[in-house]
């Protein structure tokens, strides 16, 4: 308890210093600060650009709130990486012109952008849940934080994603710009470059609101058989939960892998940013997450778990439900078998429908989104 109201202090004085210092200290144009997942990870967009802005010798730090992460990407080497709650973080913060975040205000938590610096929202997905106005039970504290980041900027994958955002915020279309996911790029570059023999399976289901997620909810599921079913296909099956609540899943994800050594753990505490094994992965395994998005960039197979999604209640299928869910759709195991057996035997039956889909979210389908928003932030700022 005291631990907490020392914390709260500490942030609230933060708040209070950098939102009045900060209308005073001159702003460098040429300062970017990247952040991501509240700060307690490297990875996504916010990685992504940082990489690419790093390598072109830009002015751009990454911050990151958490002390043992910081100290392992130290420990790497990796240059322009700032523990935020320092005096360093602190005085590159006030003089930072751009802010580059991928979880709204949560990611810099204690800090008060000034109305002298430009916030850049680079997004951490685009998938089916109803987000924001479309939701039915939005909350009044979902609305004040809505309400807050209007005053970001935006960017979107295509101007399909960029006005259903528009319709989810009820934000200025002016300040949502098209330039695609900076973390997408080595998924274009690796589309090609799947490996021969031994298969990958990558399984990531969305989180749910206050629920562990359940592996397999299927009926017919026996956890006994999973391990024979991977040695007969010769598949490693990836096991990647969602990092908002791994930790609450570690019962499941703990019994399952007992059963098999084919079985592995992908798990953010594993492997921090998905996008470093997606390229590897042969076919994905999803119920609504926007990795499935992700991964149209490899074209690659897709398998959706259905079931119990209509009783979830919050999903905003702006097209139809072969489009938003553009592979096979399973509710039982043996469907679920049937399906792997069809895409091992070489057959891809969704491709037409997944290129259909690409094409609907991503304007630009190529390497370039780095490049673009790096160009963006040199124009706004």
């Amino acid at each position: 308890m005291i631990k907490k109201i020392f914390f709260f202090i500490k942030i609230s004085f933060l708040y209070i210093t950098t939102g009045i210092v900060g209308l005073l200290v001159p702003k460098d144009k040429e300062l970017t600060i990247c952040v991501a997942s509240k700060g307690k990870y490297y990875n996504g967009n916010s990685k992504a650009l940082f990489e690419y802005m790093l390598s072109r010798e830009k002015k751009v730090y990454f911050f990151v709130s958490d002390k043992k992460l910081y100290e392992e990407l130290i420990e790497k080497k990796l240059q322009n990486v700032i523990y935020q709650y320092s005096y360093e973080g602190f005085k590159i913060f006030l003089r930072a012109r751009t802010i580059c975040l991928t979880h709204g205000y949560a990611d810099l938590l204690g800090f008060m952008p000034s109305l002298f610096q430009n916030r850049i929202c680079l997004a951490h997905g685009i998938g089916t849940k109803a987000l924001g106005f479309l939701r039915e039970d939005m909350s009044l504290k979902e609305k004040f934080w809505v309400f807050l980041e209007r005053g970001f900027y935006v960017t979107m994958t295509s101007d399909f994603t960029k006005y259903m955002y528009i319709s989810e915020m009820l934000i200025n279309p002016k300040r949502v710009f098209v330039t695609g996911f900076p973390r997408n790029d080595i998924l274009y570059d690796k589309r090609y470059s799947a490996k021969k023999g031994l298969k990958n399976i990558l399984y990531a289901p969305t989180h749910r609101h206050n629920q562990i997620t359940k592996l397999f909810p299927f009926p017919d599921f026996k956890k006994e058989n999973i391990g024979k079913d991977l040695q007969k296909w010769n598949v490693e099956l990836y096991l990647r939960f969602h990092p908002n609540n791994y930790k609450e899943s570690r019962e499941e994800i703990t019994d399952i892998l007992k059963s098999s050594k084919r079985i592995i753990d992908k798990s953010p505490d594993s492997v921090q940013d998905v996008q470093d094994i997606l390229s590897e992965i042969d076919i994905l395994v999803t119920d609504f997450s926007s990795i499935g998005r992700d991964f149209l960039f490899l074209d690659r197979p897709m398998i959706f778990i259905m079931n119990g999604l209509e009783e979830l209640g919050n999903l905003a299928l702006p097209i139809r439900k072969e489009f938003a869910f553009c592979g096979y759709q399973v509710y039982t195991y043996k469907e679920f078998l049937d399906a792997i057996e069809e895409i091992l035997d070489g057959k891809d039956r969704y491709a037409e429908i997944r290129k259909f889909v690409r094409d609907l979210h991503y304007n630009h389908f190529d390497n370039k989104s780095s490049e673009r928003v790096a160009n963006l932030i040199k124009e706004l700022a």
